[in-house]
């Protein structure tokens, strides 16, 4: 088996399917709805990026990826949504694995690529 073999049976899109925990918390207060609603903006604009990221890999790009993902899932005072973002931070790894293997398939779903 090819070091890349084992990398495929992944797409981006069904390593993204990570939000979903996002989706389903369910705030107690205005102060937790928005800041849910920030971290479901900040996750699909991570997403677009490396969408973009994608179409001509940089260096650069790969960085500010990295620093940003970094950056927003450690800036909240909601403990479940700071649970979720934790959840989320222990498989960082996997989930940029896009950006240290930029020919894996964003999506899995034919229709999308």
């Amino acid at each position: 088996m090819r070091d890349e073999d084992h990398l495929t049976g992944k797409s981006f899109e069904h390593r993204f399917h990570a939000s979903r925990p996002l989706a389903k918390l369910i705030p107690a207060n205005q102060q937790e709805r928005a800041a849910r609603d920030w971290m479901e903006e900040q996750f699909w604009h991570l997403y677009d990026d490396v969408e973009t990221y994608y179409q001509a890999p940089t260096a650069e790009r790969q960085a500010q990826i990295e620093h940003d993902f970094n950056r927003w899932v450690t800036q909240v005072d909601y403990p479940d949504l700071r649970f979720v973002l934790g959840k989320l931070h222990r498989v960082r790894e996997e989930l940029l694995l896009i950006l240290e293997h930029p020919w894996l398939p964003l999506h899995n779903n034919l229709r999308e690529r």
